[in-house]
């Protein structure tokens, strides 16, 4: 009778400890609610654009905070490079010296901002969400300063401005998300 009384007594730390362990893992582990995402896209850009952005990305569902922004920014990037592809196509076919200028200057605008999100998602491992503001805000002033450029050249540059554009949308996103995390 004594020994169970021992057992019990020593089963409560355990049980105390265990639920202590799980209490913190789950902290750790939280999943992004619906209302939360509802916060992030009505502090958006464009949050049509948002609510479509995260319904369409699958890990959306299973992903905390830092991990939104990793997805954010990992699109951010992969639109940065298609854009870029496609500067650099275009430069071939550029049949004036001024608009060779200032699409030879978009390269360089891009390649700034995609050395700035590279930046931001080293920031993100650091877990410091301030630089990943900072460099998400300077891949898209990068970007920005390319479709100031962009004004009367030949050829039409609506598909790039249309790259630019949705990397200003989904780089809002990762900007709310991070100043969440900053909090």
């Amino acid at each position: 009778m004594a020994s169970n009384l021992k057992i019990k007594f020593l089963m409560v730390p355990l049980a105390v400890f265990l639920l202590l362990l799980a209490s913190a893992s789950a902290r750790f582990t939280n999943k992004t609610s619906k209302s939360e995402i509802q916060t992030i896209c009505s502090k958006a850009k464009n949050p049509g654009f948002c609510q479509r952005f995260f319904k369409s990305k699958p890990g959306t569902a299973q992903a905390d905070l830092p991990g939104l922004v990793k997805l954010t920014v990992d699109s951010a990037r992969q639109t940065t490079s298609g854009t870029l592809i496609e500067i650099i196509s275009l430069l071939d076919r550029v049949p004036d010296p001024n608009s060779k200028e200032n699409y030879s200057l978009c390269i360089e605008n891009y390649g700034s901002a995609k050395a700035n999100l590279n930046d931001a998602l080293k920031a993100l491992t650091r877990s410091n969400p301030g630089t990943v503001n900072i460099k998400v805000s300077a891949a898209m002033a990068d970007v920005d300063s390319c479709k100031d450029g962009l004004v009367n050249v030949s050829p039409d540059p609506s598909s790039i401005l249309k790259g630019i554009e949705e990397l200003e949308n989904v780089s809002s996103i990762a900007l709310v998300i991070s100043n969440m995390l900053a909090k």
